[in-house]
């Protein structure tokens, strides 16, 4: 029998482990175990999602830091514009992608109009820890 695929609610955000069901009654196989390079980076003994869809990410960023995004391109900050742009265009978001690190970098600092705190960007970078299915 053909095995169905159940999703989470965005395929971009991967909230929940991908599941197999069998054809036959719905019975859960084993699920997928995550792993380095599935969006997901072993710290310790624990799983954090690093990889976003791009309404995942843009979600990290509360919504004064949104405006001072806008706000800063409206103004013909070139840096935070190209920053922007590329994260439309982008597939995904790896928050450890070295490119990813020197935007946010770029963003809390004065070429980038400062719209996120070095803290904040710190915080956007971390990622998210993995808590498993509810």
């Amino acid at each position: 029998a053909h095995g169905t695929l159940s999703l989470v609610d965005d395929i971009g955000q991967l909230r929940e482990r991908i599941r197999f069901y069998n054809g036959d009654l719905g019975e859960l196989a084993e699920p997928i175990d995550l792993r380095p390079g599935d969006g997901y980076e072993l710290r310790g003994d624990e799983w954090w999602k690093v990889r976003f869809s791009k309404l995942a990410f843009r979600s990290r960023f509360t919504l004064s830091e949104k405006v001072a995004i806008k706000t800063a391109i409206a103004a013909g900050n070139f840096v935070t514009a190209s920053i922007y742009d590329d994260l439309m265009v982008a597939d995904f978001i790896d928050v450890t992608d070295p490119s990813t690190i020197q935007a946010l970098g770029a963003l809390a600092s004065d070429v980038g109009g400062q719209v996120v705190t070095p803290e904040r960007a710190a915080e956007i970078l971390a990622g998210e820890k993995y808590v498993g299915e509810s």
